[in-house]
């Protein structure tokens, strides 16, 4: 029977090494034995091949079986007879009863073709038939595999004579192939499988360091608790955390406690509490302090890991480091708080605005900026527009639209209307925002009011320094005078240009090199530089500015030559420092004196030069401020920071304070090499505060004695701090919350306004001030003087207000009593100086008038006896002087009568003040002047010394315009309104120059004096060929009433 193919099977087995080498040689083996098979003729290959292990079977070229071996007869179990002439196709038919069956027929009668074709040998793939099992072994049938071979025997003229059918068993060598390909499987499975587990552990290895890395960086450290033995284990950065060397010892769950910060335990406790009773996730945040006495905040979290059946395995929980996060919180908190006042300082608002709709979101500050309240309204770019100049809006709306477009910065200048119709100038800058489509979507930017910066322009040009303006762009947008006379150019080859257009060589000098560096970095520059095109020094000050750079720069030249001279002093400097009172040490790292100055040594009352060297326990101070000092020296070691401490020991019985500040000295890879210890003997600064605290005390009796109370007014918190002496005052409890508008609460309705200028100056304006306002308190009212004087912070900013409030109550009210007195002995010095002055004016009136007066009559009669002779009147030069002097005579005679009639006015006594003021009038007006008087509601009766002063006062001013103004018109008013006596007078002549009365004019000045004397004033209003004007007012005393 022909053999059956099916298609080929797979078998995996599990064999060493050395079985595959094995398996490998018998391969070969078969391999060479098929090699050596010959081509002999169809009767010696039938010898030959009759006893054959192989199956063979010799066709005739038509396919016709000759010949069959008796291994094919075995192994199909079929006879020769069956065999022997029958065509091979008849054995294999066409028609199979399977597709394998009938793939094997179809190949074999093709590659019996191919022999017969070609004349060479073909072979066939391998192919798998089933057979009947042999007795005694399991299952019903076994498989074979086969190779089919054929081979064509040839005559000598190379006819095809014969062709051999050789199939050959390979099944054990399939099965070996089968057993290696098994192996081989297994073997890349296995190699396969240990290079994922050296990924996997590579993997792991690689996440535990960045688990290590992520933990170190972020300050995060892990633990877990195993239970039930409690077992914990803490990863290095947990140990890192309490101060400890990573796994340098054992920790137990219950240790954690003995590390929390005692105002915290109780809060710990209670989270722990809760953690284990009430089955809650624990997080909390709390301090503790570490084995180097470092207080740190941590954030704890810890959750209960359950098995399946819900009972707790573990706990595990992590640790976090948040000190300096924490503080940088507390500092953004307080830093948010600055910008708003930075903002409200500096005068700058920020704003957000919305591409689509333009609506801006602005600062409090940008309101204000406009002119409006914070939040008041909605603002956009319409309404911004809306009250800006005319000019301004459309070029910046213009400049908007291309920044939008070309995602570029902008930055502009825009001049705005306040509601109150005040202009502004207001210099913006923002930036456009993206979304991750790169379409715009805001604008981002801030506004600066440059309204006193435009006018500072005017001042900068009159400064000696070169100063000018650089934009964003580094353009010139502005220079003094200086620059140009320095640089020897004009406006029109500077503004606009770039720094490098106009300059061109200074592209590598240090001077532009220093400008691009604040350019980027935005931080202030202050640096000597060496001009090469000047040939000179120069200090240059180059700071940011809102929308560029500021640059100041002068010459430092003969300052950089001194330098040399300093230097050369140094030695000098060195000897300086042997000889300052403070004490100066280096120390190494293992607490070892390497240098100290004679003011240690002396301290330490050391021989010089045997300090160094020695350790400090050996210095000579207590163990416990060694111990104290070896801390601070290894901390500052370790972070490489300064760190100031204080010692407070005796030394051989005497007391010792100091205040040491230790600086790390660096190696030049950055190390800390050595530590410089400045230390400063504050004994007697100590003992100092002592004495101050003794003055306080003797300054809480002054208060108390005086009647004062002092403030202090902290600007950053708002807050206001009373002594005692304040609640006093204020008649409240010590510890009475204080604030400046407590002055509101007690102050009189007439004095508010004043009350309301200390709180603004307390709150907004930090001034400098001095004021006096009347407060009310249960038991009366009291009035207070308040000095307040500025205090200014390191950063020269006004910090704090100091000031006093005194209680004048008592000191107004014997002030007021000695002003009465004054004035009434005022009063009575007027009264007895213009007595005395009347008294003397009758006594010469009466002498002119019945001495001089009555001599000249006298000697007119005697003259007019001389007239009357004829005889002497015949001589013309003797009547001509007869005559003369008759003239002369009786016009002295006049003026003898006028002077008596002024020194005592008989219309005053006789008709009183309107008549005799009248009466000055009439008596002095003539054809070259007219003087008219009014008199006006003159109805309170006043005393006589006052009428007698007021008609003085008048007569004087007349005679002035009289004899001095050179007037053709003039006018004396005299009124009365509301209480005051006014005196006007007014002539339209020459005027004069009141700053250059000095020496001169007696009777201005005798008119100022008696005004005075009356507690009245004089104003005088006056210009050359302007006439003059002069307004007298006289209070009129209140015992005097109106008349009727």
């Amino acid at each position: 029977m022909a053999l059956k193919t099916v298609g080929p099977g797979v078998v995996s087995h599990k064999r060493s090494e050395s079985n595959l080498k094995a398996l490998q040689k018998e391969m070969q083996r078969l391999k060479l034995n098929q090699a050596q098979i010959t081509e002999p003729e169809s009767e010696v290959l039938s010898v030959i091949l009759e006893d054959c292990p192989d199956l063979y079977l010799l066709l005739t070229p038509e396919l016709q079986i000759k010949w069959v071996s008796n291994a094919y007869l075995n192994t199909t179990g079929r006879s020769r007879e069956e065999l022997i002439g029958k065509f091979i196709s008849e054995i294999y038919p066409p028609e199979a009863s399977s597709a394998k069956e009938a793939e094997f027929t179809q190949e074999l009668q093709d590659s019996l073709t191919q022999v017969l074709t070609t004349g060479n040998h073909h072979e066939m793939g391998l192919h798998r038939s089933e057979q009947p099992a042999p007795p005694g072994e399991d299952g019903d049938s076994i498989e074979k595999f086969w190779r089919v071979l054929h081979k064509p025997v040839v005559n000598e003229t190379g006819e095809i004579i014969s062709i051999i059918h050789k199939m050959i068993d390979v099944t054990a060598l399939v099965q070996k192939q089968r057993l290696i390909e098994g192996l081989t499987q297994e073997r890349e499975a296995i190699q396969a499988a240990l290079g994922q587990a050296q990924t996997v552990q590579q993997k792991l290895r690689e996440e535990q360091r960045r688990l290590k890395q992520a933990e170190a960086c972020g300050h995060l450290g892990s633990f877990e608790v195993v239970f039930p033995e409690r077992v914990v284990f803490c990863s290095d950065e947990l140990f890192r955390i309490y101060g400890m060397e990573p796994q340098s010892e054992p920790i137990i769950f219950e240790g954690f406690s003995s590390y929390i910060h005692p105002d915290d335990r109780d809060r710990y406790k209670q989270a722990v509490h809760s953690f284990y009773q009430e089955n809650r996730s624990l997080d909390l945040i709390h301090r503790i302090i570490r084995q180097d006495g470092q207080t740190r905040i941590v954030h704890t979290r810890s959750e209960t890991v359950l098995d399946v059946e819900g009972r707790e395995v573990s706990i595990f929980g992590t640790m976090q480091d948040i000190t300096e996060q924490k503080l940088a919180q507390d500092q953004l908190e307080a830093s948010t708080a600055v910008l708003r006042q930075a903002e409200a300082v500096g005068h700058t608002g920020s704003y957000e605005a919305d591409v689509a709709t333009m609506v801006l979101h602005c600062s409090d500050e940008m309101y204000r900026l406009l002119g409006y309240e914070p939040q008041s309204l909605e603002i956009t770019l319409d309404f911004v527009d809306a009250n800006s100049h005319p000019d301004d809006a459309a070029q910046i709306r213009q400049q908007l639209q291309n920044s939008l477009a070309t995602k570029e910065p902008y930055q502009y200048v825009r001049r705005i209307y306040w509601p109150d119709g005040q202009m502004r100038y207001i210099e913006g800058k923002g930036t456009v925002v993206c979304n991750e489509e790169g379409e715009a979507v805001k604008l981002v930017g801030t506004i600066h009011d440059i309204t006193d910066q435009v006018r500072t322009d005017l001042i900068l040009d009159t400064i000696n320094e070169v100063c000018y303006e650089l934009d964003e762009q580094l353009r010139f947008r502005y220079a003094n005078k200086t620059a140009y006379t320095t640089w020897g150019k004009v406006p029109d080859e500077i503004l606009g240009k770039e720094y490098l257009e106009v300059f061109p060589e200074a592209k590598e000098y240090a001077c532009f090199q220093m400008i691009l560096q604040v350019h980027q970095t935005k931080k202030q520059a202050l640096k000597e530089v060496y001009d090469p095109f000047e040939k000179k020094w120069l200090f240059y000050n180059v700071m940011p500015a809102h929308s560029g750079l500021i640059v100041l720069y002068f010459d430092i030249t003969e300052k950089v030559e001194a330098l040399e001279e300093i230097s050369q002093k140094q030695e000098q400097l060195n000897l300086l420092v042997e000889s300052v009172p403070d004490l100066i040490s280096r120390w190494s790292k293992d607490g070892t004196c390497v240098y100290c100055n004679s003011n240690f040594e002396s301290k330490f009352n050391l021989e010089p030069g045997s300090a160094e060297g020695k350790k400090a326990f050996e210095i000579g101070s207590p163990s416990e401020t060694v111990i104290s000092f070896m801390s601070c020296l290894k901390e500052v070691f370790a972070s490489g920071q300064p760190k100031d401490s204080a010692y407070e020991f005796r030394l051989q019985g005497e007391p010792l304070s100091l205040v040491a500040h230790l600086i790390p000295e660096r190696a030049p890879d950055g190390s800390v090499e050595t530590v410089l210890v400045i230390a400063y003997d504050m004994t007697q600064v100590w003992q100092a505060k002592s004495e101050i605290n003794k003055h306080l005390n003797l300054l809480k009796q002054s208060e108390e004695l005086a009647g004062l109370g002092s403030w202090e007014y902290d600007i950053s918190s708002g807050t206001i701090t009373w002594s005692e002496g304040m609640c006093r005052l204020f008649k409240v409890e010590q510890g009475h919350p204080g604030s400046p508008e407590v002055y509101l609460q007690y102050v009189l309705d007439e004095d508010l306004e004043i009350a309301q200028r200390i709180v603004e100056n307390l709150r907004v304006h930090h001034q400098p001030f001095e004021e006096t306002l009347r407060i009310k308190y249960p038991h009366g009212i009291k009035i207070l003087r308040m000095k307040g004087v500025v205090v200014e912070g390191s950063d020269g900013k006004p910090a704090k207000i100091l000031g006093v409030d005194w209680d004048i109550t008592e000191m107004e009210r014997l002030v007021n009593e000695n002003e009465k007195i004054k004035l009434s002995q005022q009063n009575e010095l007027l009264l007895a100086i213009l007595d005395t002055q009347e008294t003397e004016r009758l006594r010469i009136a009466e002498a002119l008038h019945n001495g001089i007066a009555q001599l000249m009559y006298a000697v007119k009669l005697n003259l007019n006896q001389v007239i009357l002779d004829r005889k002497a009147m015949q001589d013309r030069q003797v009547k001509e002087c007869v005559g003369k002097a008759d003239r002369i005579l009786v016009k002295a005679i006049q003026e003898v009568r006028s002077l008596s009639h002024e020194l005592m006015p008989t219309p005053l006594s006789d008709l009183g003040l309107e008549a005799a003021f009248k009466d000055i009038c009439a008596t002095l007006s003539s054809k070259n002047l007219q003087l008219n008087c009014w008199v006006f509601n003159l109805h309170t009766p006043l005393e006589k010394h006052l009428e007698l002063a007021v008609y003085r006062i008048a007569q004087e001013l007349a005679n002035n315009m009289v004899k001095h103004a050179q007037a053709t018109e003039a006018s004396l008013l005299l009124r009365e309104q509301r209480g005051v006596l006014v005196l006007e007078a007014e002539d339209n002549g020459k005027g004069f120059n009141p700053l250059q009365l000095t020496g001169k004019g007696m009777g201005l000045k005798s008119i100022q004096d008696r005004v005075k004397l009356l507690n009245g004033t004089v104003e005088i209003e006056t210009e050359p060929d302007q006439g003059t004007s002069i307004s007298i007012y006289i209070p009129i005393p209140a015992t005097q009433g109106p008349k009727g």
